[in-house]
Formats: structure tokens, sequence, C-alpha cells
């Protein structure tokens, strides 16, 4: 998760302070999906995918959107890119119903994105600039922003596959949007692969005036990434709103970097924490790496909203937005 830090240059660290809590970038009222679904006796049943999901996403976050499959994660996704419609609700992008008006500001990466397997990566994202000016004018920046520059002429077949999400989300840029839609953008990647992805979307959330609504399994991932959640199970929302609230502690994790380069941790409580920073100043031998408060883990949290823990859901729904 994003926080507020110090750095080793000592340098305050806060990247949620481009969020911007007053304007929404993804709006949902009341959203609710019924599927009709076949039984033994022949006769169709509803099966109720969405009910009655409420949430605002702020301008400049970048949300994680959580939950087990059959959740309702991949139905909410579909119905706001206009690939599927509700039952009933509203969905508003930047403020308007009307997705036809905005969707140049919105870019959508795909779980498995498939283009000619023959085609270059520069091939492929020269077709799509073509129809745009400005896009045709950001084929090489794209291409460097998503760490291909160097691949740009190897066929999109011969490409791992994080190789094949970057070119993805390479594409989804083109237009500059200001919105960027992921679905599971790292799953079935090595480490490096996801590093790497992880890089670009980090890259690009630090835009001004970019926000990201990021569909994920990855706990650890979306810890480290997103700064608001979204949390479906059997298509209601358990939680929205920033996590810190509920994964506060009143201890900070102090980490030091000695002489010999070796790091050094201290867990330290609000009252000790002036002094252990003072004693920093006076000590030759220690020098402040960082400090970042001790935070329940993203796991834990998850598990227990899965699992209705009463105390942690309470908190939770008396903290979101």
């Amino acid at each position: 998760m994003s926080d507020k830090n110090i750095n080793s240059n000592g340098v305050s660290l806060n990247t949620e302070s481009k969020v911007d809590p007053g304007s929404f970038v993804l709006s949902c009222k009341d959203l609710t999906k019924e599927f009709k679904a076949p039984s033994f006796n022949f006769k169709s049943k509803k099966v109720e995918a969405l009910k009655g999901v409420e949430f605002k996403i702020p301008k400049g976050s970048v949300c994680g959107l959580l939950g087990p499959n059959g959740s309702g994660k991949s139905t909410l996704l579909k119905i706001c890119l206009g690939l599927i419609r509700q039952t009933q609700g509203d969905v508003s992008f930047f403020n308007t119903q009307n997705y036809n008006n905005v969707k140049n500001r919105i870019g959508f990466v795909p779980e498995k994105p498939e283009y000619p397997e023959r085609f270059t990566a520069f091939q492929i994202l020269n077709f799509f600039s073509k129809f745009s000016t400005e896009a045709k004018s950001r084929v090489n920046y794209v291409l460097d922003l998503v760490g291909l520059e160097k691949n740009q002429n190897r066929a999109f077949g011969g490409f791992s596959k994080g190789m094949k999400q970057r070119l993805a989300i390479g594409k989804a840029l083109l237009l500059d949007p200001d919105f960027l839609i992921l679905d599971e953008p790292l799953s079935g990647l090595d480490p490096d692969g996801r590093e790497a992805l992880i890089q670009v979307i980090e890259s690009y959330a630090k835009l001004e005036n970019k926000s990201v609504l990021l569909s994920s399994h990855l706990l650890e991932d979306v810890q480290r990434i997103c700064n608001y959640l979204l949390v479906l199970k059997d298509g209601e929302l358990v939680f929205k709103g920033s996590p810190f609230s509920v994964m506060e502690s009143e201890r900070y994790v102090l980490r030091f970097k000695e002489k010999n380069g070796r790091m050094k941790e201290v867990v330290s409580d609000a009252k000790e924490l002036l002094s252990l920073l003072k004693h920093n100043i006076d000590d030759q031998e220690l020098k402040l790496f960082s400090i970042q408060p001790d935070r329940q883990p993203l796991s834990e949290l998850y598990f227990n909203f899965m699992n209705n823990k009463s105390n942690t859901s309470k908190r939770a729904h008396e903290n979101h937005l």
C-alpha cells in the first residue's frame, strides 16, 4: 500500500497526496445484475451476480478490486465497460452516464490480450495509433514507458505473458487515458514479470490526474500498489474506501542502515518514536532509512471479510467512503 514514509535521503514521500476525494472517476449506484440460469427441471431461475453495489472511486487513486471467484468482479467490469447491461442501477465515468462521451479517457487491459502472432510490438501499436493523430505521436513514448523499446521489432507470438501484458497496457495508453482499468494483469506471471508490470503500473499512476482500477487475486501486490479498495463477496460490496483506517496500529517500523550496509529494523510505539529519532540524530553509526506505520497485512484483513469476522466488518463499514 502506498503510505507516507521517509526515504534514505530524508525526503518525505506520500503517494496518496494526488488523490482528490471530492472528484470521482467511476461511480456506481444500486448496481444489480441478474442472470437466468437453467435448472434441473428445465425452468430458468434468477441468479444475482451483483446486489445493489454502490461506490465512488476518487480521482488520482489506485483502486484494488478484490474478491474470490464468483464474487462478481468480472460482471462489474463488463457492466462498467458497456459489454453487458445491468438489470438496474447507474454507472458514471467522470460524472457522466454517457460512456461514449468519455470512452477515449478510459483505457482497458483484458486478462488475456491477443494480437496477430506475426505482428511486432511496434506494428501492433502503430496499427492502433492510426485512429488518432495524438496516438500516432505516442507510439515510441509508450514503448519506452512499458519497457518494450528494445523488443519493439519482436513478434507478438514470441512474447512472454508478462511482455504481452505490457504491450496490452501500451495499447491502452496510446490515447493517454485518464483512467486505466486492468483485469487480472499480474495473474500467472513469474516474479520478474510481475515486478516489471508493477513498475509500469506505478509509473502510470504517478502521472498527474491519472487513476487506476486493478482487479487481482494477488493480495501482496495490491497491498503494494493500491491506496483504495473495493472488496466483493457473493455479489455484495463488503468494503469500500481506504484500507489504512482498518489496517493501522499505533506502532511504527523504523529501518536503520548501519555503516557496514546492513539494515536494522526497530518497532516502536508513538511514545518512543521521538526518542528514537532524536537518538538517531546523535548516533553516527546508524542512518534512518525509512519509517512506516506497522500495519495489519492486507491478507488478514481480506480473509476477515471473507470469513465474516464481525469486528473487522464493523470497522470497515464505519470507515468506508
